[in-house]
């Protein structure tokens, strides 16, 4: 199974529309998330929370890698890694 698989069918398993649920939908859509898109889109303003929860909640394969702003700011830019996952679910 890919880590995309793996983490639409964990996205299914979600009842309550939570943070971590919409930070994992946006992730899915648009392939990867910053604080800044986490706070504009989708009114989170503790998007690492919801990435703790998602990786060690329920072990979902979220990367993170750093860039730097035009302005020389650096943020962190969260997305699914690629790959198979060896989980038997």
């Amino acid at each position: 199974m890919s880590n995309v698989e793996m983490c639409k069918e964990a996205l299914n398993g979600l009842v309550k529309e939570t943070h971590h649920k919409n930070v994992l939908k946006y992730i899915l859509n648009n392939g990867s998330i910053t604080s800044f898109e986490s706070f504009e889109k989708l009114k989170n303003t503790r998007l690492s929370a919801s990435i703790y929860v998602l990786r060690y909640t329920y072990n979902l394969p979220i990367g993170m890698e750093m860039c730097t702003s035009e302005n020389g700011k650096r943020y962190g830019r969260y997305y699914i890694e690629k790959g198979e996952t060896n989980d038997n679910r």
